[in-house]
């Protein structure tokens, strides 16, 4: 059993206005009316149009901008550019980069000169600190154990970048903060964006299928326990490190989208080659979506925390419920 802990009254969060970040402050903003929630953006006017008005939301661009006798409990770090969405060119690795370690190196140097010393931080990696593996020769099976968070970083592009920003993280962050909590995201599904967002179209016209062999790894999550694990870390004050925030359930990209074309009742007949995958995205898709490792998700269910959905079916299901995913 965990100890408990009270939700924090003050809270700081990066990457608020990003997929992960509003459901965050919207499940915040109706479970608690006491909670002071900063959000860090560049663009406070954009911030101030998705999240409408709200008495106790404040928008900063930055840690330094906080009053100094206005202490902060709880540091959510999501910030970070999507890092499926274009080719990484050398540009756009930097911006990746900088998006993530410059900004959480900046995070904490404003901590640490504020004076002030944070209760818990909450930050966001990915599973591709492990690195990729070429498809498997077999589907993926319930049976398989997966990666643990003890496991040493893996290849590629993806697996330094999640690498670098966990270092900052601790060796930053430890300095400013009592308890540091490091998420370690899979595919995050869910309605209004991520993956789901981008397929949707594809798969209504009846033209979804497998990327390559479909029989890569993919580990996933709902975006309901997305939320509902980072409640779940705030309130009980011994989960602490790092944590694989997928569901327990392994299946393959292939499983993935013949599940999703059964949901919308879609034929799931068009492959797309490999080749053509690497052509046009390059490194991303040998990295991202040709390769990839399966990952265990027991130290989660070991903390107590019950997933909402633990099953792939029903997750896509619910965000089918409106066809806006």
């Amino acid at each position: 059993m965990y100890a408990q802990n009270s939700i924090s009254q003050n809270v700081y969060i990066t990457g608020a206005t990003g997929f992960v970040g509003r459901a965050l402050v919207q499940y915040w903003l109706g479970s608690s009316k006491t909670m002071q929630i900063f959000i860090q953006t560049r663009d406070i006017k954009k911030a101030e149009e998705i999240f409408k008005y709200a008495p106790n939301l404040r928008f900063v661009h930055r840690f330094a901008d906080i009053q100094k006798d206005c202490l902060i409990d709880l540091v959510v770090n999501l910030a970070g550019a999507p890092i499926a969405d274009k080719p990484w060119s050398r540009t756009r690795k930097n911006t990746l980069r900088d998006s993530r370690i410059a900004l959480s190196q900046q995070l904490f140097d404003d901590i640490a000169a504020s004076g002030q010393h944070v209760d818990t931080l909450i930050q966001a990696s990915a599973v591709g600190i492990y690195g990729y593996e070429q498809p498997l020769e077999t589907e993926a099976s319930s049976g398989l154990h997966g990666c643990v968070e003890a496991d040493v970083v893996g290849n590629g592009f993806a697996a330094e970048l999640c690498a670098d920003w966990e270092s900052v993280s601790l060796s930053k962050g430890q300095k400013v903060c009592n308890r540091v909590v490091i998420l370690r995201l899979g595919v995050v599904l869910g309605k209004g964006g991520g993956l789901l967002k981008k397929l949707l179209p594809v798969y209504w016209f009846g033209l979804g299928g497998p990327i390559g062999t479909g029989r890569q790894p993919f580990p996933w999550v709902h975006l309901k326990d997305v939320v509902g694990f980072i409640d779940f870390a705030v309130k009980n004050i011994d989960v602490q490190g790092s944590y694989n925030l997928v569901a327990p359930q392994h299946i393959s990209q292939g499983v993935f989208a013949k599940a999703l074309s059964g949901v919308l009742k879609r034929p799931c007949i068009f492959c797309t080659p490999a080749w053509f995958m690497t052509r046009i995205l390059g490194q991303l898709a040998n990295e991202l979506l040709l390769g990839g490792r399966f990952v265990s998700a027991d130290r989660v269910l070991y903390s107590g925390y019950e997933f909402v959905y633990p099953d792939l079916s029903d997750a896509i299901a619910q965000c089918a419920q409106s066809q806006k995913l």
